[in-house]
């Protein structure tokens, strides 16, 4: 099933809450796409960025990324 970008927001949201989710994230989809296609878990990329792994899985099932 694929859901629309507002539809998994949505669904992340009834998940985790709204304002996890949403809180502003220094990079977009593309760039998140990058760093996974370079090798780094999604554990890596939140150490870097300092949050927790739960909101990396959840902004790359955002943006329709899957793990490498």
């Amino acid at each position: 099933m694929s859901l629309s970008p507002r539809s998994r927001l949505r669904h992340i949201h009834s998940r985790v809450g709204a304002a996890d989710v949403t809180a502003r994230w220094p990079i977009g989809g593309a760039e998140l796409s990058n760093l996974i296609d370079l090798g780094l878990s999604d554990e890596a990329i939140a150490r870097y960025f300092g949050v927790g792994r739960w909101k990396v899985v959840a902004l790359r099932n955002y943006f329709g990324i899957e793990p490498r």
